[in-house]
């Protein structure tokens, strides 16, 4: 509940600044953002080296564990900002920009600030403190990126707004984690506590070096060659699909790994935990997807402005497979709890080779071309990571895609709801924001009344099962939650 709180208020507040910075900084400007972006994700890959997920992870986890890890974290930040730093004119002559040098540096310098909160995140994440994670992430969007982004946008400072309110939200984030956990940040260099960290965080790094490198290959390859006012429309495209599923596997895998760490010797649970959360995914992303696939020209115009209507197709493309790209990231929670991360580090690689290869072939028609090999890579991986995840839990394959029906009944109904209500409403109204609420609310409400009538079985889906959880046990025998839990035992 702590982590579903945090996430509908960024939510909320990155839609108004979506909007806002939209409207003031130009196209090429998200372009920069994004290759910028490309470079501090390797980094700091490279500078965690896995050390936070490690902590989490280990089973008996000591003092001496989380001084090595703070201490190695530090090191590795400031050596790997310091190579970022030296590379940044490189960068900067291959992709064409002097003005990349600069934000490359100056955002450097975010990876560094981060790693003094590192650990702190860790070890709330190992005890479970959902509130405090709520207040941070919550708190330093709020108060830190969002205020000083859009201030500074409206000033007039373009590119600049995002990369100081990058910064600003990054020191917020630390010291509050601190403040919410200290820890002891005195130097240790005891070679065992490096190597028991180090076997799992290496394995780590390395199937996130494949998982970054395909989701960087398509920014690389449009940055390369074609412009960065085409990456900046297909970033805000890739951006807007990314973000219902961004929080949705936030929020899924910040509760289910920790959780799932401690059971990872259960496989029973194990199989129960992770089915559920697939359940979950299936019947709320993949509606959506289908929802925002439909009004996707309403979506872009009131989100971005009429300025950005190239982004329509891109997005409609990478919505097929939304609710996949979760689902992977299920399987890569899994993955990580029971310690098989090498075992995921060569599928990651194929992923890594197809969404650069397609990616450079696609370019040639264009953002569009580019969004369909990734779409293509991203069901390729989906089928691989599956696979994966139901031998190391030992589950049917039957028993996996049974859990996926709900989700495809609901957007199936919706999705002929839906297109019926738009293309009613664009033929009696011109304004974007009417026509968006209104199939919105219309086609939800309706696809709820069919669904109830004619497939109450989906009402026995984990979303539902999850509902009365969500709130406190005095609240639980509400009338509603009652016939909820009568009527899901009728249909059981």
């Amino acid at each position: 509940m702590w982590q579903l709180t945090s996430m509908a208020i960024r939510f909320v507040v990155q839609l108004v600044v979506i909007a806002i910075l939209a409207r003031r900084i130009l196209p090429s400007a998200f372009g920069l953002i994004a290759l910028a972006n490309m470079a501090l994700v390797f980094t700091e890959m490279f500078a965690e080296a896995g050390i936070g997920p490690a902590i989490i992870q280990k089973k008996d986890l000591r003092q001496e564990h989380i001084r090595a890890g703070f201490t190695l974290a530090v090191i590795l930040g400031t050596f790997f900002v310091v190579i970022l730093w030296m590379a940044a004119p490189l960068l900067a002559v291959l992709f064409k920009s002097e003005t990349l040098e600069d934000i490359i540096r100056w955002l450097s310098l975010s990876v560094l600030v981060i790693k003094f909160g590192m650990i702190s995140r860790s070890l709330i994440e190992r005890e479970i403190r959902f509130d405090k994670l709520m207040w941070t992430d919550a708190g330093s969007y709020v108060f830190g990126y969002a205020p000083v982004g859009i201030a500074m946008a409206i000033m007039g400072y373009g590119v600049w707004s995002i990369v100081a309110a990058k910064l600003v939200q990054c020191c917020l984030q630390s010291i509050v984690l601190f403040a919410w956990q200290p820890h002891s940040v005195k130097p240790v260099f005891s070679t065992r506590a490096y190597k028991e960290i180090g076997i799992y965080g290496g394995g780590l790094t390395l199937a996130r070096l494949f998982d970054n490198t395909a989701s960087q290959g398509d920014v690389f390859i449009i940055g390369r060659f074609c412009s960065v006012t085409l990456l900046g429309i297909y970033e805000r495209a890739s951006s807007i699909m990314a973000m219902p599923g961004q929080y949705l596997g936030y929020l899924l895998d910040k509760i289910l790994f920790p959780s799932m760490s401690q059971i990872q010797d259960q496989p029973k649970r194990l199989e129960g935990a992770y089915l559920k959360a697939i359940n979950i995914v299936n019947v709320t992303l993949f509606p959506l997807s289908v929802l925002m696939f439909v009004v996707a020209p309403e979506l872009i115009t009131v989100l971005l402005g009429p300025r950005w209507t190239d982004a329509v197709i891109p997005l409609r493309i990478l919505l097929v497979t939304l609710n996949l790209r979760i689902c992977i990231n299920l399987s890569d929670t899994l993955v990580r709890a029971t310690g098989a991360v090498y075992s995921s580090a060569a599928r990651k690689a194929v992923f890594a080779f197809l969404v650069i290869f397609g990616s450079w072939v696609g370019q040639r028609w264009g953002i569009a071309g580019v969004a369909i090999a990734v779409s293509l890579a991203v069901i390729i991986n989906y089928s691989l990571m599956t696979q994966l995840s139901i031998k190391l839990i030992n589950c049917s394959l039957n028993n996996y895609l049974g859990r996926l029906k709900d989700g495809y009944v609901v957007g199936g109904v919706l999705f002929l709801i839906s297109f019926f209500c738009v293309s009613v409403l664009r033929l009696c109204t011109d304004s974007a924001l009417l026509t968006l609420v209104i199939t919105g609310v219309c086609s939800c409400l309706l696809s709820g009344i069919a669904v109830f009538l004619f497939f109450p079985g989906v009402l026995n889906s984990s979303v539902f099962e999850l509902l009365p959880q969500l709130v406190d046990e005095k609240y639980r025998k509400h009338p509603f939650f009652c016939r909820l839990s009568e009527f899901r035992k009728n249909n059981l």
